[in-house]
């Protein structure tokens, strides 16, 4: 098993593990709509409008083509983790029936994992956010104590900041490792 096939099983898993989060956001969606139609006490908590229901299966539907697109183009993917080759640790025990992967190699395909799950669980949680924002605009700006905008806005930035992480973990990876790597010599 080559680099390059490693990082496609792992990709795989990734997608799976990726999709059975979604049910996980599923369930939660439909206990929320099903539960005020066994407690009429509790009926006029859950609004039915489109863009709520939309809002709550936002992260599930994202997750979900997410895992889809990773699922599809695990192939592709695994070749912006995979540098290209660099001195492989311990050459001289290896033959060529085995290739080996550098550690090089692994760090930046782990690195570049971490940034794609990120990415992937940051997305979804910008929704619920929104569904805030529609909330807090609804009941009139001017109502809403300064103390729940700032948390809005704050929780906002902090997603915005995972999300730039996750890019640059994904993007960056061969860069990244490669200034630890410096760092290391030093």
């Amino acid at each position: 098993m080559n680099t390059k096939d490693l990082a496609f099983i792992a990709l795989r898993i990734l997608a799976v593990y990726i999709l059975i989060q979604s049910l996980m956001d599923l369930s939660q969606v439909v206990s929320f709509y099903v539960l005020p139609i066994y407690y009429e006490e509790i009926q006029g908590l859950a609004r039915t409008h489109v863009i709520n229901i939309l809002l709550h299966l936002g992260p599930f539907l994202i997750q979900v083509i997410m895992s889809i697109v990773i699922w599809l183009y695990a192939e592709k993917i695994s070749r912006v983790f995979i540098p290209k080759n660099k001195a492989s640790v311990n050459q001289d025990a290896l033959n060529q029936n085995q290739p080996s992967l550098s550690a090089y190699q692994f760090q930046v395909a782990a690195v570049s994992v971490v940034g794609l799950a990120f990415i992937v669980y940051t997305l979804p949680q910008f929704l619920p956010m929104a569904q805030s924002w529609l909330s807090l605009k609804e009941l009139g700006m001017g109502q809403i104590n300064d103390k729940a905008k700032d948390e809005l806005l704050f929780s906002f930035f902090a997603l915005l900041l995972r999300l730039i992480l996750g890019f640059v973990l994904f993007f960056g990876s061969k860069g990244l490792v490669g200034l630890v790597q410096k760092f290391r010599e030093l």
